[in-house]
């Protein structure tokens, strides 16, 4: 019986009995006797029975109407019990309602355990430490990990084939407690805290946690925190707080990655980023670099950026770039840096790039030709002095040369502070093809120097 097509009837009844009572009560009053007698004085028949006859039908329409009241009462008890008995049969058949075939689900609720089962699609279950239940729609295509709480598989499923929430090898039973997979099918959570927003065949791995990853296919987190796939295909991470936008077979092998999408694109380097782009590269030793977008170039060295085709960084703080491949003989890109060193006294100092231990270097079996404008400002008087040098310079089977570049080839641009510009000098290295911009200060003065490098790098 419905339950709720009984409670009506039930509170009728009550309303009926209230109105009965109120009617009994408010029609109720004190019997008014006709006559008095006074002490001494004679009491006529026919008044004593006048008194009599008003007192008897008081009382008379006073029993009828309890009479009424302990009726109405009767039935009402009738009524509740009913009801008892109807609802409490209603609730037993709880446990026996299966789920239509359309996909309506029951949930039921022990009221002891608290334990969440299911009549249909919806499974539940209370953790073992009582943290909160497990919840997977869909059931038992779509399985959670009894031993983790408060997981969720919102949906999905998908040919028979289910997402999973803690399985498989590596995972330890009871990891990915606080796990969701809120759709598609074939995608594996093993993560604390991990997201599979939908899409399918993902994998969360257990060695890492609290990663997301929003939608596409075959995309995969692996050790590491915080990571974010967003979409596209068959791109993986390991390392802590990457991410990667889209596209496909991308990959960071570092934390604090980015790759915004593309294809084949690679990051080794911690807190390094790759725009986009065809087979890309930021290797191991050039971290904190960019790569802008293109086609098989690569950062090699710190603080460095490129774009173009077939380019390649290898100067730390450089921006290298191109249109055309740098890989066979013949081939040229283009090459910018800036430098800078402090000097406080008139010994000869080496401009850096970059940080204070690293020089530019040109690659073995590669020519420079560009210049090199060098700015010197005292920090006391604000003077300046600047000048630009002509570079070709390069290095030819380990043996490096300069050609132009030396003391005598500057041109002087302007000379506030009186250096002369003496000893100014490029010297490639022979070992190792290492650039070298010398200059030389004055004694007891302050000097903050800064060079701008462009040059073109040819094979």
């Amino acid at each position: 019986m419905d339950v709720n097509t009984k409670t009506p009837a039930a509170l009728t009844a009550a309303i009926s009995v209230t109105l009965l009572l109120w009617t009994a009560v408010s029609s109720a009053h004190e019997i008014s006797i006709p006559n008095s007698f006074q002490s001494g004085s004679s009491a006529v028949a026919q008044e004593v029975n006048d008194n009599f006859n008003v007192v008897e039908s008081g009382v008379n329409d006073n029993a009828s109407q309890i009479e009424s009241i302990q009726a109405a009462l009767d039935a009402l008890q009738a009524e509740l019990d009913e009801l008892k008995t109807t609802t409490g049969d209603d609730l037993s058949e709880l446990d026996e309602i299966e789920a239509p075939e359309n996909g309506t689900e029951v949930l039921v609720i022990d009221d002891d355990t608290k334990a969440v089962t299911t009549v249909g699609a919806i499974r539940g279950v209370v953790a073992s430490d009582g943290e909160g239940i497990n919840i997977a729609v869909n059931s038992p295509i779509n399985t959670i990990d009894p031993e983790v709480h408060s997981s969720l598989i919102a949906g999905g499923g998908y040919g028979g084939v289910g997402n999973f929430i803690g399985v498989g090898e590596g995972y330890t039973p009871g990891q990915a407690n606080v796990a969701v997979i809120s759709g598609g099918y074939d995608n594996i959570n093993n993560q604390l805290a991990g997201t599979v927003a939908g899409g399918a065949h993902h994998l969360l791995d257990a060695a890492g946690n609290h990663g997301t990853i929003s939608g596409g296919s075959k995309n995969s987190l692996y050790e590491g925190h915080y990571s974010t796939i967003a979409g596209g295909t068959l791109n993986s991470a390991t390392g802590d707080k990457g991410t990667i936008g889209g596209g496909a077979e991308n990959y960071i092998d570092a934390s604090y990655g980015t790759i915004s999408g593309g294809i084949q694109n690679s990051i080794d380097a911690t807190s390094s980023s790759i725009a986009g782009g065809h087979t890309n590269t930021i290797t191991e030793t050039a971290p904190y670099s960019t790569v802008v977008g293109g086609q098989n170039v690569t950062v090699a060295s710190k603080y460095s950026a490129a774009f173009g085709n077939n380019v390649i960084a290898n100067s730390h703080g450089s921006l290298a770039f191109s249109g055309k491949t740098i890989a066979e003989p013949g081939d040229a890109q283009a090459v910018q840096m800036h430098l800078s060193g402090n000097s406080s006294d008139s010994q000869s100092l080496i401009l850096l790039s970059a940080a204070p231990s690293y020089k530019p270097q040109i690659p073995a079996d590669t020519a420079w030709a560009g210049s090199v404008v060098v700015l010197a400002r005292d920090t006391n008087t604000g003077e300046v002095s600047a000048w630009r040098l002509p570079v070709v310079a390069g290095i030819n089977s380990g043996s490096g040369w300069t050609a132009k570049g030396l003391d005598g080839d500057k041109e002087l641009l302007v000379d506030q502070i009186g250096l002369n510009g003496q000893n100014m000098n490029v010297v490639v290295s022979n070992s190792n093809g290492l650039f070298q911009l010398y200059v030389q200060g004055l004694p007891a003065r302050e000097i903050h120097w800064g060079a701008y490098l462009a040059v073109t790098q040819i094979r």
